[in-house]
């Protein structure tokens, strides 16, 4: 067959042309072992390295959310919020946030068994060009690529806290094992795959009610089963109607999910975010409206530097020598396959360079300290990236390997496992969060600061909010604090959340709140309004809640850090000072701040030579050590010894190195 009919047919048979003749030696009960075996591993190295409570970010508002039936930041995650609270009453010890912890974990551990069974499809096709590889390194091979998967850095710390993404790659694990099925299990009859078809509708439309970067699932999977198997839904040119209803049918069912989202905010829950009780409320919960502005236009630049970070972030995950062999099975798809080459090749552009350009982080950004977080955000998105990236590594390792000497191919394998290993544990170190106390530290040091008196706390989102809403809401610690965060309270869902959850605070602004939410709703629903005007409503209404209260309850700002470098606008006919854990506002009645020193706080684990398992952690530290910095400027005056003091204990601090970046202005106190 000449060379240009070869590839014509291979376009046109792609499943007849791959090599099936020489049966896969492995029995299929054997690989069930395996890949049984490796989840109870990795499901142990995950437990080991397990946060034994609540972690910062978004960990915090989630399990509030699970323990009250609440609704999270869109779009809601009801599948999260329904499993989540399953694990939650199943699991009879440990804290809330362990059990959430948990559910994270074994998701995590359930996605890499079943990389273990689709790697064996995989092999299983391709069997006959490498049969001569002895069928005990294939078999080690599998096993240190899951496991290698498993212990990436990206993905062990999503595996390690309560976050949606370790359901979510156990989701985008089973749709991708369910296609590689398709194609590649040569057992399947015509019954069972009718079965599997509408089971995977009903599977690709949970995406919608999990995280919407799998809702391309829902398109990749018919286009998958068209390319491949056209004749299952075509008959001699016409489309099988009563399937594709069928279809239809259970990919609308996989949608009750959503009904919790109307439900749940009609119970009036702790946590109702986007309040999403009526249609259009649902609506912008679901199409994420807060999140509207990520996709815009961007110049060229821009654009290549964040596909630039993404090859960055793949190769401080993967290393330099899975990724080339990595995309050295690309290659060979291309050879032997090329449908499922290009199938490949659009689901890595799905998972990688399409979700960097949804997300849009702002990599032009000259101050280094935004670009730092708006990277730092994304890279989660990639982790089915990598996850699908491991299978088709492992098929360039075996292309590698095939025409290699047996002696070359043990040695190989050996030093992967031995690498696999080293690495595994270096991470471990790194990542591990098994003595994470950074919220509650922060939590309990803030209660202290308030010796148990009631007062109000304006934080905001990132790390403060989230962690306090699960101490408060889930653990019911702290409930005689008002705690308001200044950044939520921009929507109008939780300027009403606040009418409810503290009203007798509330009600003493009430003006200035009503005009705000006026306002702050027509804004919502319309998009039009003067935004200086709105800013302006703002301020007054969060100035007025400090003004009517502040002379009979104290007043504290935990922020990071406080109002800087932004111009100032809060509680700006009042002096505020630093008590160490927190931003002191004092009244004008001459009352003194608490008395406390650095000792009466707890500070451990955040000395220069400590460990920071996260860049939250590191934020802490820095928050810590700014306000040091500050007590240390206030005390100079009447005590240089004490201000040499502070300033040494600022200095032992971990100083995240974007913070100068951050305060351009920032210089140490004249001692």
């Amino acid at each position: 067959m000449k060379k240009k009919h070869r590839k014509q047919y291979q376009m046109q048979n792609p499943v007849a042309t791959a090599p099936v003749k020489i049966p896969y030696e492995l029995p299929r009960r054997t690989i069930h072992l395996d890949a049984l075996a490796l989840t109870l591993i990795i499901f142990i190295y995950y437990l080991c390295a397990l946060a034994p409570s609540v972690t910062f970010e978004d960990s915090g508002e989630f399990i509030a959310a699970i323990a009250s039936m609440g609704v999270p930041h869109p779009p809601g995650y009801p599948l999260l919020m329904l499993f989540g609270k399953l694990f939650q009453t199943l699991i009879p010890f440990g804290t809330i946030a362990f059990r959430i912890n948990l559910f994270s974990a074994l998701c995590s551990a359930l996605a890499i068994g079943l990389f273990c069974l689709t790697a064996h499809l995989w092999i299983k096709y391709f069997y006959t060009l490498f049969a001569n590889i002895d069928i005990k390194i294939i078999r080690l091979l599998v096993v240190i690529s899951a496991f290698f998967i498993g212990t990436l850095p990206d993905y062990l710390s999503q595996a390690l806290i309560t976050e949606v993404y370790g359901l979510n790659n156990l989701h985008c694990g089973v749709m991708i094992y369910i296609l590689s099925w398709w194609v590649m299990d040569k057992q399947n009859s015509e019954k069972s795959k009718e079965r599997v078809f509408y089971f995977y509708a009903f599977l690709s439309g949970l995406c919608f009610s999990n995280h919407h970067t799998t809702s391309a699932f829902v398109f990749f999977g018919p286009l998958w089963i068209l390319l491949f198997d056209s004749s299952f839904v075509f008959e001699h040119g016409r489309p099988k109607l009563k399937r594709l209803f069928l279809y239809a049918c259970f990919l609308l069912l996989s949608l009750l999910p959503l009904l919790y989202l109307p439900l749940a905010a009609s119970q009036q829950p702790l946590l109702n975010w986007g309040d999403p009780s009526t249609w259009s409320r649902f609506w912008d919960v679901f199409t994420r409206q807060q999140y509207s502005a990520l996709i815009e236009s961007r110049p060229f630049e821009k654009y290549v530097m964040q596909i630039y970070f993404q090859m960055k972030v793949l190769f401080e995950n993967y290393r330099i020598l899975p990724v080339f062999l990595g995309y050295f099975g690309l290659y060979f798809l291309y050879l032997k396959n090329r449908r499922l080459c290009y199938c490949s090749l659009l689901l890595l552009f799905i998972t990688g360079i399409l979700s960097i350009w949804i997300f849009n982080p702002d990599s032009l950004n000259k101050n280094l300290f935004s670009r730092y977080r708006d990277e730092e955000m994304v890279r989660v998105f990639f982790l089915i990236h990598y996850y699908y990236l491991g299978l088709l590594t492992i098929i360039g390792t075996l292309h590698f390997l095939q025409n290699k000497a047996k002696a070359f191919r043990q040695l190989f394998i050996y030093a992967s496992l031995v690498f696999t290993l080293l690495n595994s544990a270096y991470i471990f170190y790194r990542g591990n969060l098994h003595s994470y106390h950074y919220p509650e530290q922060l939590f309990n040091n803030i209660l202290k600061l308030t010796k148990s008196k009631p007062s109000i706390i304006f934080t905001n989102t990132d790390p403060f909010s989230f962690s306090f809403l699960y101490f408060t809401v889930a653990e019911k610690r702290g409930t005689q604090n008002y705690f308001i965060d200044i950044e939520m309270l921009r929507g109008s869902w939780y300027v009403k959340q606040m009418q409810q959850w503290y009203p007798e605070i509330m009600k003493k602004s009430e003006k200035e709140v009503q005009q705000y939410y006026k306002a702050i709703v027509e804004f919502e629903e319309s998009n039009k309004a003067d935004l200086a005007v709105l800013e302006k409503l703002y301020y007054d209404m969060l100035n007025s809640i400090i003004d009517h209260n502040i002379n009979h309850i104290p007043v504290y700002f935990a922020v990071y850090p406080y109002l800087r470098p932004i111009e100032r606008k809060l509680a700006t006919n009042y002096k505020v000072i630093s008590c160490l854990v927190a931003y002191c506002v004092l009244p004008n009645n001459g009352a003194s701040p608490p008395v406390l020193d650095e000792y009466d706080f707890d500070f451990s684990g955040l000395a220069e030579d400590d460990r920071m398992p996260d860049r939250m952690a590191e934020r802490i530290a820095s928050y810590y050590a700014f306000l040091f910095w500050e007590k240390a400027g206030e005390a100079n005056a009447t005590s240089p010894l004490k201000a040499a003091q502070l300033l040494e204990r600022t200095r032992s601090f971990f100083i995240e190195p974007l913070l100068k970046e951050r305060f351009p202005d920032l210089k140490r106190p004249a001692i």
